[in-house]
């Protein structure tokens, strides 16, 4: 049974109406972050204000009084824990595995002595003076993650190659880890060759959705860093037709075209991408959608689902999560109203892109976490982008608009 981990916003949310203290992070004091108990990185805070939250022998748990902010305690104080089997629309938990009391038979436990370690103990040369090859493995994997935190790309990258070269089989979770780093330290060194090819190995060693939102993130991140403007969008659009009920896909997309409005970076640039890459057909075909009035439509289309999706979203949250929604609905309309279409198209468009925004369905779709055999991956072009160009509105509103696209990001 794992103890609860939060991973987002959404998460908490559910977790402040659930929770009645709950152990779930734990510091460590040798590379200086929190993680979840399932060893996931602390990926945002919402510590009380007058609290201690990084020191040896912390760990966090989340308060059932005030605002629920997560608070430190030393990690041998004891207390419960959240078991739940939780779906993103309608949550729901197991009740079966309470239903009968289990026999526990006390047993006898050894004695352990815990390892006590220097700070950047792994950085010491004597550390490799090892024959256990997992030893090796994680003295290269914390040097790897070390320089990546004080920004030496190529130290790290030889580090992390030392690692893969000790790392097991079956291990590959760790490998998946080491891979991303080394796609993302040659990122930053410019080596954009390398950096597909350690993606190109993730992906085929990608077996669920969640691999793959994961290698979606990192391409992105890649083709950003490399100012490839048309495969960046392509991948931003594989992540909504992924997880179409995720509302910053559908928002991150949206800045895209509106910063591509701004710049003008239209079809100009992606013929020159087109020519140097030696694109297919089916691709060529997708780069025509850099022309100016479809990059509006789509930033029209791309927020309109965005403020479909959090207005549904902000019935379930609250405190700071709801408050983001909150402002990223804000936002939304104001950018709505720069890019300025008629009304007939904004119902237009609101009627597409909220035909499978129906609870049962979403549930039915939602496939967060499953085995890329069982899925079914849909297009972005066929699920929705098709039907918006057959409703006519790029035709009747697309050369008429003004679009004052000078907003925040």
């Amino acid at each position: 049974m794992d103890l609860a981990s939060i991973l987002d916003e959404g998460t908490q949310a559910w977790a402040e109406l659930e929770v009645k203290k709950a152990l779930v992070l734990h510091y460590t004091c040798t590379l200086e972050f929190w993680f979840w108990v399932d060893d996931h990185r602390l990926g945002f805070t919402h510590w009380a204000p007058d609290n201690v939250t990084a020191d040896c022998y912390m760990s966090g748990a989340m308060d059932t009084k005030g605002n629920n902010f997560g608070s430190a305690c030393l990690t041998f104080r004891e207390f419960n824990f959240i078991c739940a089997k939780m779906e993103i629309f309608g949550s729901t938990f197991d009740d079966s595995m309470f239903s009968e009391a289990k026999d526990r038979v006390p047993a006898c436990l050894s004695s352990y002595n815990a390892k006590v370690c220097e700070p950047e103990w792994f950085c010491e040369s004597a550390a490799l003076d090892t024959d256990d090859s997992l030893e090796k493995q994680k003295v290269y994997k914390f040097r790897g993650d070390l320089a990546v935190r004080q920004g030496n790309y190529q130290k790290a990258l030889d580090a992390y190659h030392n690692c893969l070269e000790w790392l097991a089989d079956n291990n590959l979770t760790i490998r998946r880890d080491v891979l991303e780093g080394m796609a993302r330290c040659c990122t930053k060194l410019g080596q954009r060759d390398k950096a597909l090819d350690f993606a190109d190995l993730l992906s085929k060693e990608a077996s669920n959705t969640c691999h793959l939102t994961s290698l979606l993130l990192l391409k992105v991140t890649i083709y950003q860093h490399f100012g490839s403007v048309r495969s960046k969008m392509s991948s931003l659009q594989q992540l909504c037709g992924l997880l179409p009920f995720n509302p910053w896909n559908w928002y991150n997309l949206g800045q895209m075209c509106l910063q591509l409005l701004e710049s003008n970076r239209t079809m100009g640039q992606c013929s020159a991408e087109l020519q140097s890459n030696g694109e297919t057909e089916e691709q060529q075909e997708e780069a025509t959608e850099l022309d100016k009035d479809r990059i509006w439509l789509k930033a029209c289309t791309c927020f309109i689902r965005t403020r479909l999706l959090l207005r549904i979203l902000r019935q379930q949250q609250s405190s700071f999560v709801l408050q983001r929604s909150e402002n990223v609905l804000q936002s939304t309309d104001e950018v709505l109203q720069r890019l300025n279409p008629k009304e007939t198209t904004l119902q237009t468009l609101t009627e597409v892109m909220s035909e499978d925004l129906i609870p049962e369905k979403m549930r039915e779709d939602y496939q967060d976490g499953e085995s890329l055999a069982s899925v079914h991956l849909q297009n972005f072009r066929e699920r929705w982008w098709n039907k918006i160009l057959l409703t006519g509105v790029l035709e009747t509103d697309g050369g008429h608009h003004q679009a004052q696209t000078d907003t925040k990001s």
